[in-house]
């Protein structure tokens, strides 16, 4: 019962609040009321709407379980794409469907990362940087928490204590960037670090070699 609530609250937000969905009549009976009526509010693109959906989708099995896996792969709504992804991820059986990689925020690259770091935007946490070439860019006050900066190169790169990293790219741009002569990197989690140029002399590696 409290599903079908939840329902006809999702089906009045998308009446009241998407244009697209406007006019159209909830059905009363409950199995088409229940997984055919988020079928049809996921075309709206209000961001509440799509989050209620997204609350309601892991009561419905296998078919509720390929709807949350298409929401992962939506081009736009990031927020909802992540909610998604977090609901999939709680779930101990996928019904045959696997995991969607993390649904990575598109910030253009590195290029696209400087243009809106000059607009004003400081919010880039969990942004897609893979390979992105970065050296030089001043990211001070910039929250990166959670992005993926697997082998972006962080050399020269302007970071000041208002600056958020997640602890492992912290320590790659130390090391890149002051070098580790001489340090334990045994515990390190160094997996996927740009590391050209970093003076390692004498450091213990993660594998326990000692570098030259």
């Amino acid at each position: 019962m409290g599903v079908n609530l939840g329902l006809a609250g999702i089906w009045g937000m998308a009446e009241n609040l998407d244009p697209v969905l406007g006019g159209r009549v909830q059905s009363s009976d409950p199995v088409l009321g229940g997984i055919e009526t988020l079928k049809r509010a996921l075309v709206s693109e209000d961001p509440q709407v799509l989050s209620r959906v997204v609350e309601q989708l892991p009561n419905y099995g296998a078919e509720g379980i390929d709807l949350l896996i298409g929401v992962v792969n939506r081009e736009t709504q990031w927020e909802v794409r992540v909610q998604a992804w977090k609901a999939l991820k709680e779930l101990k059986d996928l019904k045959g469907g696997e995991l969607p990689s993390f649904p990575w925020r598109d910030v253009g690259g590195a290029e696209g990362l400087k243009e809106r770091y000059h607009r004003g935007e400081r919010d880039f946490s969990f942004a897609e940087l893979s390979e992105a070439y970065l050296g030089g860019a001043n990211l001070s006050g910039a929250d990166l928490s959670g992005a993926d900066l697997s082998w972006a190169d962080l050399r020269w790169i302007k970071f000041d204590e208002s600056t958020q990293l997640d602890s492992k790219w912290q320590l790659v741009w130390e090391i890149v960037n002051e070098g580790a002569t001489g340090k334990n990197l045994r515990e390190a989690d160094l997996r996927g670090a740009d590391l050209r140029g970093a003076d390692l002399s004498g450091a213990i590696m993660p594998d326990g070699s000692i570098h030259p």
